[in-house]
């Protein structure tokens, strides 16, 4: 071979090498078919469905504390209890205070029944028989009195055991063993966390599409169902919204930020493809289409996502869509295919 024709050999060979060096390399995967829902997605705090507050109904030191905070609790559960050394003595003094009335019950009663059959034989004057009458109504008026104060003295001690008003959670203790405690006054909350609410707040944009009864997925795994809907906007114009949420192994705590979802569409057979293969150039969306080996630059209006991925419009399936490599790529670039199985086994 002579000269020139080394020179043009060479020449070819360089041209040809350049050519094959400028493709890109990318992945792609075919555009399938499959079900896809149309999701709107917010955010929340976990609220308990009902929570009660455990407060003292008479004062005095603390004398025990049965509980501890997260430990699960059941309705009328003691949780602690209150020196009861002056309500005992204030039970006794009633429960004299009853005897020495129910006594004196007794003998004006005897009285009066002997006043009675006195005056009907003319033998004591009206008066007398009067203050007979009268006497046994005191006593009896007495009794009630002493009875009540009985029935106080008793509530009272029995008040020295602060119960769970729900069951639930105790949460939040806030006394210590020799506190003086006051009537009325806190010593923690019950919070019932087997069912929850999530609440939402809801733009005024979106609102609309919120409806009770709903369905919703928490966290992407846990179905909820729209409970309660506020009509009254806040200042920001967001709706409060409240999701209710099965909650039996207490995944969800009291007062956590989560993340949900409502289902506004559902599309059966969707041309679906990864949404990794999605790029924004200035607030336009696109993806690479493969055409004999040639990438095809495509705008796209997303019409729902959920996991991994999209369906959107104007893609097709059957199409092939590049997911790895199109960072590089422009409209028209040559590309050279490499799939996933060819790349794992040049490594």
């Amino acid at each position: 071979m002579n000269h020139k024709s080394k020179l043009i050999l060479t020449l070819s060979l360089f041209f040809v090498t350049s050519a094959v060096s400028a493709q890109i390399n990318v992945i792609t995967e075919k555009v399938k078919t499959g079900q896809i829902r149309k999701l709107l997605k917010f955010t929340g705090e976990t609220r308990p469905l009902v929570e009660s507050y455990a407060a003292a109904d008479v004062s005095g030191p603390v004398a025990e504390i049965l509980v501890e905070d997260g430990q699960r609790v059941e309705q009328n559960q003691a949780l602690a209890k209150i020196d009861d050394t002056r309500f005992e003595i204030a039970l006794r003094m009633a429960e004299a205070s009853l005897e020495r009335a129910k006594q004196q019950l007794v003998e004006d009663q005897r009285d009066y029944e002997r006043s009675q059959t006195l005056f009907k034989k003319d033998a004591i004057t009206q008066k007398t028989f009067d203050m007979a009458e009268t006497a046994l109504i005191k006593s009896k008026t007495n009794v009630k009195q002493a009875k009540a104060d009985y029935d106080k003295a008793k509530l009272d001690l029995n008040r020295c055991i602060i119960k769970a008003p729900i069951k639930g959670f105790f949460v939040d203790r806030s006394i210590e063993i020799g506190q003086v405690m006051g009537r009325g006054q806190n010593m923690g909350k019950v919070i019932f966390l087997d069912t929850i609410y999530v609440e939402a707040k809801i733009s005024e944009r979106d609102i609309g599409k919120f409806k009770v009864g709903q369905k919703c997925m928490i966290e992407d795994k846990f179905p909820g169902e729209v409970a309660y809907i506020n009509l009254y906007a806040d200042r920001s114009r967001a709706f409060k919204v409240k999701i209710r949420v099965q909650n039996p192994d207490v995944t969800f705590k009291a007062n956590m930020f989560v993340r949900g979802s409502i289902i506004l569409e559902q599309y059966d057979e969707a041309p679906l493809f990864s949404s990794q293969a999605i790029r924004n150039e200035f607030g336009k969306l696109h993806v690479f289409t493969v055409e004999n080996g040639i990438a095809k630059k495509r705008e796209i209006e997303i019409i729902a996502q959920e996991g991994e991925f999209t369906y959107a419009d104007p893609i097709e399936a059957g199409m092939e869509i590049v997911t790895v490599g199109q960072d590089n790529l422009k409209n028209e670039s040559e590309i050279t295919i490499r799939n996933k199985q060819s790349k794992e086994n040049t490594k």
